[in-house]
């Protein structure tokens, strides 16, 4: 039992022992909202279980975003996949014209890696927009296959930061740094002139503002001329407070119905897709009038009370004849 359901336990047989000795025509005592006794039901009288409620979400320990963390981090993770990714790590330093490898220690570019990789995925991606700048071409070569042609349009300068200023280095230095790869700083330059601004934009995957009921309850609030309150206050109050959920009705089907959906779908001849709409128009016909049946019976048994009217699902019943065929068996599935 746990340690809440212990003092519950407690209370009640301490509240018990105060009350005997009291006339039984006062009231027992009426526990508090603090006391929680409303999310409790009595099982026995030693022990009290927890009414089932809707789970909270906890993003925070989905393993999509755990993997994502362990990923920005540069950290081992296990991909979706189940295969183990290794740990990022310092690479090599460029060997470029440049020299750029002399402007930077390896004890600076592990600094550099290390407050990269505390960043979130968003400031890291912010931070490559900044430090990668992009500008036309400023010399195009004659080449002599002209054949061929030379897509790239434009020349990216590289930055790295070093005592409050910025470093230009080479392509090979800046990803060896950080541990990137060149899609994903393409990605970002090419957001970055997108957006207009300047900056990155926040990553969009898996956000979106398709949320129906919201909207339902912004409806309502207009047709009531109240001001509706923000959709996070409306959540916490939709899921936490009432318990609610929407689920899809489940519309079960007969084998009549499937074969005739069936034929309508698949048949071509005029005179067949007559037949058979006029027989499913039929059988709909019929489930409707055993459902009317039914509706009448339940109002009889209301108001006569020598009739009881009963409905029950046979949901889980045993085969009869119990076969140990493995053919038999499948066959009843279909």
């Amino acid at each position: 039992m746990c340690s809440k359901g212990k003092i519950m336990v407690e209370m009640a047989k301490l509240q018990q022992s105060n009350t005997e000795g009291q006339c039984s025509s006062h009231p027992p005592d009426i526990p508090s909202d603090d006391e929680d006794i409303s999310l409790l039901l009595e099982v026995s009288s030693d022990e009290y279980v927890r009414v089932d409620e809707k789970r909270k979400r906890q993003p925070s320990k989905w393993k999509r975003n755990i993997r994502k963390q362990l990923k920005a981090r540069g950290k081992e993770y296990v991909s979706v996949k189940g295969s183990i990714v290794a740990a990022k790590c310092l690479k090599a330093q460029c060997n470029c014209k440049g020299k750029c490898y002399l402007d930077f220690t390896e004890e600076e570019r592990h600094n550099i890696l290390h407050e990269f990789f505390e960043l979130t995925s968003e400031a890291q991606n912010q931070f490559i927009a900044t430090n990668v700048e992009e500008s036309e071409k400023k010399i195009q070569r004659q080449r002599r296959d002209y054949g061929k042609r030379n897509h790239r349009t434009h020349t990216r300068q590289y930055y790295l930061p070093k005592g409050g200023s910025r470093v230009e280095v080479c392509q090979t230095m800046f990803l060896n740094t950080l541990c990137l790869g060149l899609k994903k700083v393409r990605v970002i330059i090419v957001k970055k002139h997108t957006s207009g601004t300047g900056v990155a934009p926040e990553d969009a995957r898996g956000r979106h503002a398709n949320h129906p009921r919201f909207r339902l309850y912004q409806d309502y609030c207009k047709e009531q001329s109240v001001l509706p309150r923000n959709e996070a206050l409306y959540r916490k109050i939709f899921v936490e407070e009432f318990n609610l959920k929407f689920k899809k009705q489940k519309n079960y089907t007969c084998g009549k119905c499937d074969r005739y959906e069936l034929v309508l779908k698949s048949s071509k001849a005029v005179v067949e897709l007559e037949q058979v709409e006029k027989e499913k128009k039929i059988h709909l016909e019929l489930a409707e009038y055993s459902y009317e049946e039914k509706r009448k019976d339940k109002l009889h048994s209301k108001g006569n009370c020598n009739c009881i009217t009963m409905s029950f699902d046979l949901q889980k019943c045993l085969p009869t004849p119990l076969l140990m065929s493995g053919a038999t068996f499948y066959k009843r599935q279909l």
